[in-house]
């Protein structure tokens, strides 16, 4: 019991720590997103490769619930791959994807997509306010490492009724 207990625990904090590289595997390319879940107004920097050498590709955003939005238009390099930074639109919020829609070498349309959980612009809260750094992101973590201490809680105080319970 104790061993799924720490299993558990060091699985969720290993997924709050992470920094999500999330990879969508084309028929002949590959598309990295820096960071699944960037705050909205902010910024993602978008991978790809297995594009036609100096061939535009155009990189959208969008969700089940909006259009695609055009966030630049790039030229693949010599290789195939092409690289920026964009900005995530300031409204955006929720499940949307990431797109990179070009040419391959065979002349085919080439569509690679990764899927981003764009968090809502908050607020900066006043200052002294427990977890606030004005950094973004920072009341997310303090929630999320509050979050990780109540499941190990939860795991500590199963384990000790098991016991108890085994004993008796």
């Amino acid at each position: 019991m104790r061993r799924y207990v720490v299993i558990a625990a060091v699985t969720l904090l290993l997924l709050l720590e992470s920094q999500v590289v999330v990879a969508q595997y084309g028929s002949s390319g590959q598309l990295t997103v820096s960071d699944a879940n960037p705050p909205a107004g902010g910024q993602v920097t978008v991978s790809a490769t297995g594009f036609a050498p100096s061939s535009p590709v155009q990189i959208t955003i969008g969700s089940s619930s909006s259009a695609p939005v055009l966030l630049a238009t790039v030229i693949a390099d010599a290789t195939g791959a092409v690289s920026g930074t964009f900005t995530i639109p300031a409204s955006a919020s929720g499940q949307y994807t990431l797109s990179a829609t070009g040419t391959d070498t065979a002349s085919s349309v080439l569509v690679m997509s990764a899927g981003v959980a764009i968090v809502a612009a908050v607020a900066t809260p006043a200052s002294g306010v427990l977890g606030t750094t004005g950094r973004p992101g920072s009341d997310a973590l303090v929630i999320a490492i509050a979050g990780a201490g109540i499941v190990l809680m939860t795991g500590v105080l199963l384990v000790v009724v098991y016991r108890r319970r085994s004993i008796a």
